[in-house]
C-alpha cells in the first residue's frame, strides 16, 4: 500500500514538469520496466527513468540545434561575403592616437604637404589591417586564370591610402614591365603604327603625321597598374590626384550606379574595360609616367629617338579613325549604325537617336569591353562609342575636347566629325576615357 502511494506521489509530480512527451507514454512506459522489479527498489527505478527523458530530451534539442547551424552556414556560404567594415572609430582611444601619429609621420615623409585631416581615415585603415590581417585594400595577386584579384575597397575609400604587400608589389612590377615592354616594341597586338598625310575631309585640311596608337582605350587594368606604381613609388600626392572618382556613376541615378561603384575599376570582370571617372589631368600624369617607364628601359643612344607618349589631337584621331582620310562617316566605313544583320556597329544611345532602340539594344547598358566591336580599317577598336576619347583641339594650345561620342551619345555624336558632347571638360565622367599616342621621330642621316 505505501509502495502505490509512493508511486502515486511521484506520477505527480512528473505531471507538475514541463511535458517532454505525453504523461500517458511516459506512465505506461514507467510501469513497464517497473513491472519485475521488487517493492524495495521503487525511488531508484524512478530516478532511472528520469535520468533517461532528461537524456533524450537533450539529444533531441542538441541535433536541432545542430541541424539549425548547419543550415545557416550553408545559405551564408552560398551567397557573395561582403568586405569586412571597420568598427566605429573610438576617437579618444590612445591607441588610436598612437597609430595615426605613427601613419602621420611616415607620411609626412612621403608628402610635405600632407595635412592631418584625415587623421581619421588613418587611424580606421590602421584597425582594419589588424581585423583582416593580411587582406589589404588592393589584393593584387594573380589567379589561376592570369586575372588580378582585385576586391572591391572596404569603405569609403576616397582617402585611403592603400597599403601594398611585397607579393603584391612584384605582382604588379610584373604588369608594370609587360606594359612597358608593349610600348617599346610597338606589341601588335596592343598597338598599331599609322603612316598617314595630311588629307581633306569636308572641305577641312587635316594634318597627320606618322605616329604609334594605342589599338583600343587604356584599360581598367593598365590604369590600376599605373596608380599601383605611384603607391609603390611613394607618390602618395599623385595617388590621389590620379585615382578614379567612383562616385560619378551615383550622379547618373542608373539602376547599375551602386554595383559599377564597388566594382567597376577594381573587379577583374572589368579588367579590360575602358577607365573612366579620371580627370584630364589624370590622363596626363598617365602618359607622363609610361614616358618615363619607357626612358629607364631604353638605352641611352636611343633614347633621343622616344617621343612623349600623349593624347592624340583632334586631327590625329581624326586620321586614326576615318583611316586615313576616307569619306564615310563612321569608322567602319559606312553610312549606317547596324550591319546587314541587324547588329549594331558601335556602343551608343540608340534611343537618343529618335528610332526606338534601348540602351541596351546596342549590347551594352553602359562600356563595354575594350575590343567588344569590330576595329576599323587600320585595326583600331570602338573610335565610335563607348567612351569619349581625350584629345587636344591642337598642341600649341591644348585645349581641351572629346572625339567619338561615348555610350550615352546620339548617333550623331558618335560620327567621326560628329559634335563634341563633351567639348571642354576635364572632370571625372562615367562616359569620358582615353587612348594613347606616340609620334613617331624620324632619324637623323
Amino acid at each position: 500500500m505505501q509502495n502505490k502511494t509512493n508511486l502515486d506521489h511521484l506520477f505527480y509530480l512528473a505531471q507538475q514538469q514541463e511535458i517532454t512527451y505525453s504523461f500517458k507514454d511516459l506512465k505506461a512506459a514507467f510501469e513497464k520496466q517497473t513491472a519485475g522489479i521488487p517493492e524495495h527498489q521503487p525511488k531508484r527505478v524512478n530516478r532511472m527513468s528520469i535520468f533517461k527523458t532528461m537524456l533524450m530530451s537533450t539529444a533531441v534539442i542538441g541535433l536541432g540545434s545542430l541541424i539549425l547551424i548547419i543550415l545557416r552556414n550553408t545559405h551564408s556560404t552560398s551567397q557573395y561575403q561582403a568586405p569586412l567594415k571597420f568598427s566605429n572609430v573610438k576617437k579618444a582611444s590612445a591607441i588610436n592616437k598612437v597609430i595615426s601619429t605613427k601613419v602621420h609621420t611616415r607620411l609626412k615623409k612621403e608628402d610635405p604637404e600632407f595635412t592631418t585631416d584625415r587623421e581619421d581615415v588613418l587611424v580606421r585603415q590602421e584597425e582594419r589591417k589588424e581585423e583582416l590581417g593580411s587582406n589589404p585594400v588592393f589584393s593584387t595577386v594573380l589567379n589561376r586564370y592570369g586575372d588580378w584579384n582585385l576586391a572591391p575597397y572596404p569603405l569609403n575609400h576616397h582617402d585611403v591610402v592603400p597599403v601594398l604587400t611585397a607579393e603584391e608589389i612584384a605582382e604588379n612590377n610584373k604588369q608594370k614591365k609587360n606594359l612597358v615592354r608593349a610600348l617599346k616594341k610597338v606589341d601588335k597586338d596592343t598597338y598599331v603604327t599609322l603612316k598617314l598625310d595630311s588629307f581633306s575631309l569636308d572641305f577641312k585640311k587635316y594634318h597627320a603625321y606618322h605616329f604609334v596608337m594605342q589599338r583600343t582605350e587604356v584599360t581598367n587594368l593598365q590604369y590600376r597598374t599605373f596608380l599601383l606604381d605611384l603607391l609603390i613609388q611613394g607618390r602618395t600626392a599623385d595617388y590621389f590626384i590620379a585615382k578614379p572618382d567612383e562616385e560619378q556613376w551615383i550622379l547618373l541615378k542608373m539602376g547599375q550606379q551602386m554595383k559599377l561603384k564597388e566594382y567597376y575599376f577594381l573587379h577583374t570582370s572589368y579588367n579590360d574595360y575602358p577607365v573612366v571617372n579620371i580627370s584630364r589631368k589624370a590622363a596626363e600624369m598617365y602618359c607622363d609616367w609610361l614616358t618615363e617607364e619607357l626612358y629607364k628601359v631604353t638605352e641611352e643612344k636611343k633614347q633621343a629617338e622616344i617621343s612623349a607618349v600623349r593624347l592624340p589631337t583632334r586631327d590625329e584621331w581624326i586620321s586614326a579613325a576615318s583611316s586615313g582620310g576616307t569619306t564615310y562617316p563612321y569608322p567602319w566605313n559606312g553610312i549606317y549604325r547596324r550591319n546587314s544583320r541587324g547588329c549594331f556597329l558601335a556602343n551608343f544611345n540608340p534611343y537618343l537617336s529618335q528610332d526606338g532602340e534601348k540602351l541596351d539594344d546596342d549590347g551594352g547598358q553602359y562600356t563595354v569591353a575594350a575590343k567588344f566591336y569590330t576595329p576599323n580599317k587600320v585595326g583600331l577598336y570602338q573610335m565610335s562609342g563607348n567612351v569619349a576619347e581625350m584629345v587636344y583641339e591642337d598642341l600649341s594650345s591644348k585645349i581641351p575636347g572629346t572625339a567619338g561620342g561615348g555610350w550615352l551619345s546620339n548617333s550623331e555624336q558618335i560620327k567621326i566629325l560628329g559634335p563634341d558632347k563633351y567639348a571642354g571638360e576635364v572632370t571625372p565622367n562615367p562616359c569620358i576615357g582615353f587612348r594613347i599616342l606616340m609620334p613617331i621621330v624620324k632619324k637623323q642621316e
